[in-house]
């Protein structure tokens, strides 16, 4: 009696792809997982909410630059005649060929009340 090998060819070639395919989607599965965990890789307004977590509405000016002095942002404050009390602050950079992206944050207070945050605007320059 003679046996048949009823595995097509093509089932056989399929597999020797298949291990090194799902390896590259692993791969790149674990590539985006570790790009998107930094926060300031995403978008403007998504690193606005995640300072606003840190520095929420109504914070006075002080705990702001305690606050972030803790999380290593480098600050500077600045006075402006039209916006008022404003602090920038260094919240990190990362690289993103070919570009080197800074991300600025501009915490604004309002100086004749409570001294209070209002306002937080974020930049992300490439250079």
């Amino acid at each position: 009696m003679r046996l048949v090998n009823l595995t097509p060819k093509s089932a056989i070639a399929n597999r020797r792809y298949a291990v090194p395919l799902g390896k590259g989607l692993v791969l790149v599965a674990v590539a985006w997982l570790w790009w998107y965990s930094n926060p300031l890789h995403r978008s403007k307004a998504s690193v606005r909410a995640w300072v606003l977590e840190r520095t929420p509405l109504g914070t006075r000016s002080e705990e702001v630059q305690t606050i972030a002095q803790t999380q290593g942002w480098v600050l500077a404050s600045a006075c402006g005649a039209k916006h008022g009390f404003y602090i920038v602050g260094a919240v990190g950079d990362y690289w993103s060929l070919p570009f080197n992206t800074h991300v600025t944050a501009f915490w604004f207070f309002d100086d004749k009340k409570s001294n209070g945050l209002v306002r937080v605007y974020i930049e992300k320059p490439k250079y």
